[in-house]
C-alpha cells in the first residue's frame, strides 16, 4: 500500500495494522513513525521476548545500556521467562487458530486430527440412523 514491499510477507492478520500504517502516512511519512518513541520500544520489547525464547541470555542485550530500547528489550526478555512460547503451531486444532498451545485438549489422544474425528462422526451417526431404520420396519412388520 505505501509502496514498501518489505512486509508483504506478514501473516493475513496484519491487515488491520497495515491498514492503518497506510493512513498514517497519508499525514505523517514512513521517517517520522520510524522514530516514534512507542514503536522503538514496541520492536525491542518484542525482540526481547523472541530472544528469550530463541534460548538468549539476558547479556546479548543488542542496545546500549540504560536506554529506552534496552530497557524495553529487558522488560520483554523478563516477561518471555513467565511465558510458555506461543509462536509453534502444533498439530491440528479443533477450535479457533489463535487458541493458546497451554489450552487443555478436548481429546486425550494428541495424534487425532480434526478430520478423522468429522469422518469418524459422519460414520457413526449414519450408522445409528441404519440400525434405527432397521428396527422400526421389523417392529412395523409384525
Amino acid at each position: 500500500m505505501t509502496g514498501n514491499t518489505a512486509g508483504s510477507q506478514a501473516d493475513p492478520g496484519a491487515a488491520p495494522g497495515r491498514l492503518a500504517r497506510w493512513l498514517r502516512g497519508r499525514w505523517k511519512s514512513d521517517a517520522a513513525a520510524s522514530s516514534d518513541p512507542v514503536r522503538i520500544w514496541k520492536d525491542a520489547w518484542v525482540a526481547g521476548m523472541e530472544a528469550h525464547w530463541n534460548g538468549s541470555q539476558p547479556s546479548s542485550n543488542p542496545h546500549a545500556s540504560q536506554s529506552p530500547a534496552a530497557n524495553a528489550w529487558a522488560a520483554g526478555w523478563r516477561w518471555a521467562a513467565h511465558q510458555p512460547d506461543r509462536r509453534a503451531k502444533t498439530g491440528e486444532r479443533l477450535a479457533h487458530p489463535h487458541r493458546r498451545r497451554a489450552d487443555k485438549r478436548l481429546l486425550p489422544i494428541g495424534s487425532v486430527s480434526a478430520t478423522t474425528v468429522g469422518i469418524s462422526t459422519i460414520v457413526m451417526a449414519g450408522w445409528l440412523w441404519k440400525m434405527r431404520r432397521k428396527r422400526r420396519l421389523t417392529s412395523d412388520g409384525e
